[in-house]
């Protein structure tokens, strides 16, 4: 590919391009396509046949495996008919066909080496299959030479994405800027007026379109599945495309009147003509001294980039910033904010280290809460077949450790901050909560990661890495250099194998959180589906059950069907929640017993026997979407709140009733009642016998048996 681009260089400043061939230089007729393959036969045959001589000579010099005889004599024998063939493809090209694109520089910019690139791929189509009747059978191979097909076809896939690569980019550059520019200079003035406004709003619109829809559940990267919008899809498919399209096209035409600032003379950068419009003596004067500009700004930047942290100069600190006043700030007591911003540095002083653990593991006095944070190690750069859809890792912070089964654990107190405290509880919320980044697991899109890293939406950042990759300095608080990683993020190429990882929100994983807690074999969970699914697909439930099995290999089975329905669907009556079995058992043995998962959903059905709140029915007849309103809306209104946190409650009063429980088993029966008889444990059975007699000894409706409740 670097000899293609360079043999396309060389034959663009020469006055014929035959004079680029040895012994040919000082004609001034053309030879003719004979002449021209003679002299190309030099490089084409002679180069190749050398060295492979040569290497089969170094694998002898060495003890190594040299081929058959018959092997080396057909490599040979199809070296020399491939480079024959290539050589009369090469000098037909450098004729008439080159000297017709000659006269149109952006063509000639455009064809040239993927043109180079195909006459190369046609040698190696030729190689390949002369090559095969030499070769010796391998064992277990039905033919021989499947290994070198296999070689040969990959290569050519790779040099065929490059040179279709650079065709489509240059046409974006050239031609966009022609189409806009044009009427810069005086043609047709008015429409490339109204034409580059038309760009510059497609850039816009298509931009928003991108943003709303790229992280939209019924967008996924994947395949259809059944939260999959098929309209929207199709929209964001288009959109996303067409805004990396706009903005190529502009930056080009800001970079070719850079050129005219430099340069002074635009026609040569800025094209307004397929014609040349300037001397090729004074081209070169202005393309170095524009190059020079551009390696400046190169320079520039990556020394920029060992002094700005790529994680404070980006949405993250703003969003932290907000979610501590929100959330830690409610909690301090002695808050002094700053004037101007509102503000408390102290807000957000809170290790997250230092809410590990403090009570008597036996006795459970002192005991707390013990938090488990859920992030998402992003993939998009991975190498995992077998993980081609979820692009990421589950990666779990807590007061003791972070990081995940498959990298490696480190110490909290040690990472992502100062040793001895490490990274902070608003930065550890601040990233589970990053739900637009341009790298976001399963959801993340190609042209969507350009575009949110160009323009530098984004909410994850970058920790040192947990496995031997991270080093021994893992309290690092971003990258040693912001360019790099800014450039590997833009381009999806994030992966396990760096210093440093690109972490986002956990749901860009699991957005339920249930990975991580059946990983530590929890014994009873309870999980709050709050996802914005007003379809009721149950996407959210299936991706965690789905990887849990395939990760752990403990299946989750549901005692029943899910009868959570949603407000649009038939008049029956429903439930509120589900109870499954954790299947530690299967993967630990039968002495590991099981769990007990309760799956709880928000919906706005009544009860058989109670209805919703007037206030949050009232609320729902005036927003549709209730309660599956997009988390887009981040400014909630009183009654909005108001109406989630009700509903909230009566659920929980409906399935539970108000009398308070004792413990967790006392809680897991009484679920178990409500799911099978839909309503709460009567007060007059839990008085006289208790919760866990009831649930163990009330016959469920149509059964004769009842099987007892698990713990």
């Amino acid at each position: 590919m670097s000899a293609s681009a360079l043999f396309a260089l060389a034959t663009m400043w020469v006055d014929h391009t035959w004079r680029i061939l040895p012994g040919l230089g000082a004609q001034t007729v053309d030879p003719g396509i004979w002449e021209r393959a003679r002299h190309l036969v030099i490089w084409t045959v002679g180069v190749p046949v050398s060295g492979m001589v040569v290497a089969t000579l170094g694998r002898a010099a060495v003890g190594g495996a040299v081929p058959p005889r018959r092997a080396i004599v057909g490599g040979a024998f199809a070296l020399a008919v491939s480079g024959v063939a290539a050589a009369f493809a090469l000098g037909w090209l450098i004729g008439d066909p080159a000297a017709a694109l000659r006269i149109a520089p952006p063509l000639f910019t455009i064809l040239a080496l993927p043109t180079l690139l195909l006459v190369y791929v046609l040698a190696r189509a030729i190689f390949t299959a002369l090559e095969c009747p030499f070769l010796p059978p391998g064992p277990g191979r039905p033919a021989p030479g499947d290994a070198d097909r296999e070689w040969w076809a990959r290569i050519t896939g790779r040099v065929l994405a490059v040179a279709a690569g650079w065709a489509v980019a240059s046409a974006l550059v050239l031609f966009g800027t022609w189409l806009v520019g044009a009427g810069i200079e005086g043609a047709y003035h008015e429409a490339h007026d109204a034409l580059a406004s038309a760009v510059s709003a497609v850039a816009v619109v298509s931009g928003l379109v991108t943003g709303l829809l790229g992280k939209s559940p019924e967008t996924p990267s994947g395949r259809p599945g059944p939260r999959t919008s098929r309209r929207k899809d199709l929209v964001l498919r288009l959109a996303a495309p067409a805004t990396v399209a706009s903005v190529v096209v502009l930056l080009a035409f800001g970079t070719a009147y850079l050129a005219r600032a430099i340069a002074g003379y635009p026609p040569c950068f800025l094209v307004v003509e397929l014609t040349p419009m300037c001397e090729v003596t004074r081209g070169w004067a202005m393309a170095l001294s524009f190059l020079g500009v551009g390696l400046s700004l190169l320079a520039i930047a990556g020394f920029a980039g060992f002094f700005v942290n790529v994680n404070r100069f980006s949405l993250h600190a703003m969003y932290r910033i907000r979610l501590v006043r929100a959330y830690l700030g409610a909690s301090n007591l002695d808050r002094r904010p700053d004037l101007t911003t509102g503000f408390d540095e102290e807000d957000e002083r809170l290790p997250l280290s230092s809410l590990a653990p403090a009570g008597d593991a036996r006795t459970g006095a002192g005991a707390r809460l013990f938090p488990i944070v859920n992030v998402t190690l992003n993939l998009l750069g991975g190498e995992r077949l077998a993980w081609q859809e979820r692009r990421a890792e589950s990666f779990s912070m807590t007061p003791l450790y972070c990081g995940n089964f498959h990298e490696g654990y480190r110490r909290t107190r040690d990472y992502g901050g100062p040793r001895g405290e490490g990274i902070s509880l608003a930065t550890a919320m601040a990233i589970s909560g990053a739900a637009a980044n341009p790298n976001m697991g399963y959801v993340s899109t190609p042209a969507l990661t350009f575009l949110m890293a160009l323009l530098d939406a984004r909410l994850g950042v970058w920790l040192p890495n947990t496995n031997e990759n991270g080093g021994e300095d893992v309290a690092r608080t971003g990258p040693r250099h912001a360019t790099l990683h800014l450039a590997k993020e833009m381009l999806g190429l994030t992966t396990r194998y760096a210093p440093f990882v690109n972490l986002s929100d956990g749901g860009h994983f699991d957005n339920l959180g249930l990975y991580e807690v059946v990983l530590r074999r929890c014994r009873f969970v309870v999980v709050s589906d709050a996802s914005c699914d007003p379809r009721y697909a149950l996407g959210d439930l299936g991706n965690a059950v789905r990887k849990i099995r395939i990760d752990f290999g403990v299946p989750i089975e549901f005692e029943r069907e899910i009868e959570i329905g949603p407000r649009a669907g038939p008049p029956r009556a429903g439930l509120y929640c589900a109870v499954a079995r954790i299947r530690y058992d299967v993967p630990d043995g039968p002495g590991a017993g099981t769990g007990t998962l309760v799956y709880l959903k928000p919906t706005v059905r009544d009860a058989p026997k109670a209805a919703i709140p007037y206030d949050v029915r009232a609320y729902a007849n005036a927003c549709a979407a209730f309660p599956h309103e997009s988390t887009v809306d981040q400014w909630f209104s009183e009654s909005q709140f108001e109406s989630y946190r009700a509903l909230g409650a009566w659920l929980v009063d409906t399935m539970l009733g108000t009398t308070p429980l004792q413990s967790l088993a006392e809680l897991e029966d009484s679920l178990r009642w409500y799911v099978r008889h839909g309503e709460p444990i009567d007060g007059s059975v839990r008085e006289a016998f208790g919760p866990a007699f009831a649930a163990r000894h009330a016959p469920e409706p149509g059964a004769t048996e009842v099987r007892p409740p698990l713990h």
